[in-house]
């Protein structure tokens, strides 16, 4: 049986792995998701390099979403 620190770093390698794969699109959502609070106290740059991205980038994903929110609804 794996002790609590091994279980732990099992875990964080299968979340790097995933955010490895993700695209920037779904790291956002994830995001959002997980920690919305941070959308509404970290900046923009800080958001992006945390997502791996362009702050521009970002700003073109936030836009593409908020369209497609308000062309579902």
């Amino acid at each position: 049986m794996q002790d609590i620190g091994g279980r732990v770093t099992v875990k964080k390698q299968i979340d790097l792995d995933e955010f490895k794969i993700s695209s920037p699109e779904q790291r956002y959502l994830n995001l959002v998701k997980s920690r919305p609070d941070l959308l509404q106290r970290a900046p923009l740059n800080q958001l992006a390099s945390f997502l791996g991205i362009k702050p521009q980038s970002l700003s073109r994903l936030r836009a593409r979403l908020i369209y497609r929110d308000r062309m579902l609804n």
